[in-house]
């Protein structure tokens, strides 16, 4: 296997597992009974692999047959259960910090303790906490990017990571949760054009002025 496809795959595998997720969200709307009630005992099954490893036999079916890398089994399960939690369909973007950032309406000062202790925790105590705040996401039924998630926690889960790596992600949902709703994205063009324009705009009516 060449370096190359080592660094593809995990991506790739990535998106089929979690478009699996997203199937049993459909499964959930769908016109066939058997399909419905498939996708409930799923995510049934996925809630409980959180709380007790002997019941996880339907989260190891979905997560490995996705093949995970060796490094990632730990993110994916968690964030199996944690769809199983809050299912939901796909909401591409939606990051952990903008979903916090939208429960802050209800009780801001809570929000605010419950996102900074996220920040805080350790690899060890990271799933637990990540479980309140899907909780609380899924009581105001706020959507939630469950790719994004997993990028983010296969970072903050795996042992052998940098902490330059980890610091990168908490930064970017504090970023993403203190950012005001009104804050527009401004593109980055790398053209010049505006700028000269401006400038001999404001040449122009400097010499306007003074004639």
């Amino acid at each position: 296997m060449t370096t190359e496809s080592i660094a593809v795959r995990p991506p790739r595998n990535r998106d089929v597992f979690v478009a699996s997720l997203y199937r049993l969200h459909s499964g959930l709307n769908s016109t066939n009974a058997h399909r419905v009630a498939d996708a409930r005992r799923v995510l049934a099954a996925l809630r409980r692999s959180l709380v007790s490893p002997h019941q996880a036999s339907a989260a190891y079916d979905l997560v490995f047959g996705a093949e995970p890398a060796p490094g990632e089994q730990d993110a994916w399960l968690l964030t199996a259960g944690l769809f199983g939690i809050h299912p939901q369909a796909r909401a591409s973007g939606r990051t952990l910090g903008i979903a916090m950032r939208d429960l802050k309406g209800d009780g801001q000062g809570m929000i605010d303790r419950r996102f900074e202790q996220l920040l805080a925790v350790d690899r060890r105590n990271l799933p637990h906490y990540l479980r309140q705040a899907v909780r609380l996401l899924k009581s105001k039924q706020i959507a939630l990017d469950y790719g994004r998630l997993l990028d983010d926690v296969a970072v903050l889960l795996d042992a052998g990571a940098a902490e330059e790596q980890k610091r990168r992600v908490r930064l970017a949902w504090a970023r993403d949760f203190h950012k005001p709703r009104h804050a527009a994205v401004v593109p980055a063009t790398g053209d010049d054009s505006a700028d000269d324009s401006e400038e001999s705009a404001h040449v122009n009516n400097t010499n306007d002025t003074e004639n």
